[in-house]
């Protein structure tokens, strides 16, 4: 009797617990993505494979690295960075990758669970692979044009102390904290004459300076100039009809034919590629979408 009584109130104890996470099947007739998603024969499976969960949680503790109270405390700054920024966020910690890279689990996980902002689908997502021992960063829509490449080494230098001694909640932190400041100082330089395209591709369009441009014609037009009075000086006068012709005159009939004339605007276009000048580097999930970001191991 006595033991019955002891475990029932060690039941009603107060103790600290790992927090859970929500997940709901996924069938062939209900793949519970959204409509912008194009299934193919090529990611059904992918997508399959891919938790599925309430995307407004916002924190995604698989491989139960935080407390409840971590993980309130990280709900609570992931939330006041989206209503401030406009843009998603998510954490997800994980101790099996059946993807078998950190990037590819951060991509599938953000497209096929809704997460994103606007029709460009504008978010960041922090993953904490704990089976490939890796750390990623993985960005969408207009968050590829704030978070550039030097960008994104800066977030994972900051949480690499933390995740190297296992500090897990500080190393989430430390990235919330890093990208609120990007966030706050907005789109770098080398992103500034960008923009996310219906794909959610980042392009780069390429500006004539204008300004510089007709300070250069104005220097050459004025050198023409120069160079034609000083002819004119040198001209003296002609006093006899030959002089004014040096050769019988031999005239043949002449035509101009106007060809074409073409302008036009360059863009450059980086899916798989990095832009030079601070630009961000972008590749493509299984589900068509572009993502930026990168990772490391600890």
């Amino acid at each position: 009797m006595k033991k019955y009584i002891l475990s029932f109130l060690l039941l009603l104890l107060p103790f600290s617990v790992s927090a859970s996470t929500n997940t709901f099947e996924r069938t062939l007739d209900d793949l519970r993505v959204n409509d912008y998603i194009n299934v193919t024969d090529n990611n059904r499976n992918i997508i399959l494979n891919t938790p599925s969960v309430d995307e407004s949680e916002k924190i995604y503790d698989f491989a139960d690295l935080f407390t409840d109270d971590e993980e309130e405390e990280l709900y609570n700054e992931v939330i006041d960075y989206i209503e401030k920024y406009n843009m998603d966020f998510a954490i997800v910690t994980i101790n099996d990758n059946n993807k078998g890279s950190a990037m590819k689990y951060s991509d599938d996980f953000y497209d096929y669970n809704n997460f994103g902002i606007n029709k460009t689908n504008d978010g960041i997502l922090f993953l904490i692979d704990m089976d490939t021992r890796n750390y990623y960063v993985s960005t969408t829509g207009e968050a590829i044009r704030v978070y550039n490449d030097s960008r994104i080494d800066s977030i994972l230098d900051y949480a690499e102390y933390n995740m190297r001694n296992g500090n897990y909640f500080g190393a989430a932190k430390n990235v919330i904290f890093k990208a609120t400041v990007f966030a706050s100082d907005g789109i770098p330089s080398g992103n500034k004459n960008s923009y996310i395209n219906e794909h959610g591709d980042i392009v780069y369009v390429k500006k004539i300076n204008i300004s510089a441009s007709l300070i250069a014609s104005s220097i050459i037009t004025l050198i023409v100039m120069l160079i034609l009075i000083k002819r004119n000086k040198m001209i003296k006068k002609a006093i006899t009809a030959d002089q004014y012709i040096s050769k019988a005159l031999n005239l043949t009939e002449k035509s101009d034919n106007f060809i074409s004339t073409h302008t036009s605007v360059t863009t450059i276009n980086t899916s798989s590629g990095s832009h030079g000048g601070g630009g961000s580097s972008t590749h493509i999930g299984s589900s068509g979408i572009s993502h930026g970001g990168g990772g490391r191991g600890f």
